[in-house]
């Protein structure tokens, strides 16, 4: 495998809430390395009972995360052969199974199976934030684009940076769906139709757009992004644990 591993995020603890800076390198990447650690991080504040909240931002200025990493998903991809529908549901079944025997990583890691295998562990940590007593916020300092939109949909509160930047899902410009969880996300926040219309098209959404269409719940200046993202989680973080885990699986599945 010849990608390497850049990106990181940064953790900054204030007590019951993290602030945590996802750093996808120069362009805001979203890769492997990234994944990698949003899992473990998802993981550790799950079963710890002191931390009622995550605020997630980008390092740089205009980007939170700008779209997945082209060169992981071109590494997996061509890894595995061509498959149709039986053959891909086939493909994701196993991989599914293969991630919960974590036993059995070494030998996974040398087949075609390895790169499902890392999407469905992606798949897996956002379904664990919406199923975690933890508030999650995006906190997006600029655009989100592609994977990037899935991981702030995930969330469960985002507030935006007003400005000359966007958020959406691009993919079908380049011939691809939303492999992400974009098209169950988004329909949810803001209802089937436009949802389908805003994929369909490929033209994401500026800030006010978002907001009235209800893909992000406020638009701020740029530089009250962290504070107001901060705010939100602090009053929401203050519900008792068990009963936002209730709530929050109750509603997302």
């Amino acid at each position: 495998m010849t990608h390497e591993n850049k990106g990181h995020l940064e953790v900054e603890d204030r007590g019951a809430v993290l602030i945590v800076r996802v750093n996808g390198g120069p362009h805001s990447l979203f890769g492997l390395d990234i994944a990698n650690q949003l899992e473990e991080l998802v993981d550790r504040v799950d079963r710890d009972p002191g931390i009622r909240a995550v605020v997630f931002t980008g390092t740089r200025p205009g980007r939170f995360v700008s779209h997945a990493d082209v060169r992981w998903l071109q590494e997996e991809g061509a890894a595995v052969p061509p498959l149709g529908r039986r053959g891909a549901s086939a493909i994701a079944r196993v991989a599914r199974g293969a991630d919960r025997a974590r036993a059995l990583e070494p030998v996974v890691r040398k087949t075609p199976l390895w790169g499902a295998v890392q999407l469905d562990r992606l798949h897996a940590t956002f379904l664990k934030m919406n199923a975690s007593g933890v508030i999650f916020v995006a906190a997006l300092n600029g655009s989100a684009l592609g994977l990037g939109a899935e991981f702030a949909w995930a969330c469960d509160l985002r507030v935006m940076a007003d400005g000359d930047f966007f958020i959406g899902q691009p993919e079908i410009l380049l011939g691809i769906n939303p492999g992400g969880g974009g098209t169950q996300r988004l329909t949810r926040l803001i209802g089937t139709h436009r949802s389908l219309v805003a994929i369909l098209e490929g033209k994401p959404f500026t800030p006010a757009q978002a907001l009235a269409n209800g893909a992000v719940d406020e638009v701020v200046a740029p530089d009250d992004v962290i504070t107001r993202a901060t705010e939100l989680a602090d009053y929401f973080g203050a519900r008792p644990r068990e009963a936002v885990a209730a709530v929050k699986r109750s509603v997302y599945f």
